[in-house]
């Protein structure tokens, strides 16, 4: 009887922690860093510049790198940055179905922050 209540216990214990907070044992909570990317989704026609929007979120460091990948074989890399949200404008080459994603890196630990991802349907 014992063993049950302990690991009914350790259930609940378990079921109250969120994957998106972590905690230090003290009495505050931070949330883990994620990267938004607008728009989610987006149709439209080859040779048109499409904005693309980032903003990193639950993240208290100065400097960002934010690397953006349309899926046409080229990485765009915007530099050292002290800004967490950033946009930048593309045009789409040829017609097709692009994962537009943008990657946001820690410039003083070199580590990835976040990614966000979009899809694109450019057509003719």
């Amino acid at each position: 009887m014992k063993l049950i209540l302990v690991l009914f216990a350790s259930l609940i214990m378990l079921s109250s922690c969120s994957e998106d907070s972590v905690s230090d044992g003290s009495s505050s909570t931070t949330k883990k860093p994620w990267v938004q990317i607008s728009p989610s989704s987006l149709t439209g026609t080859v040779g048109i510049g499409y904005t693309f929007w980032a903003r990193v979120n639950e993240f208290n460091q100065d400097e960002l790198r934010f690397d953006w990948y349309f899926g046409e074989g080229d990485t765009i890399q915007m530099g050292k940055t002290s800004y967490w949200n950033l946009d930048l404008t593309h045009q789409f080459k040829t017609p097709g179905v692009y994962r537009v994603s943008v990657t946001a890196r820690d410039v003083f630990a070199d580590t990835i922050v976040g990614v966000g991802t979009s899809i694109a349907t450019i057509t003719n």
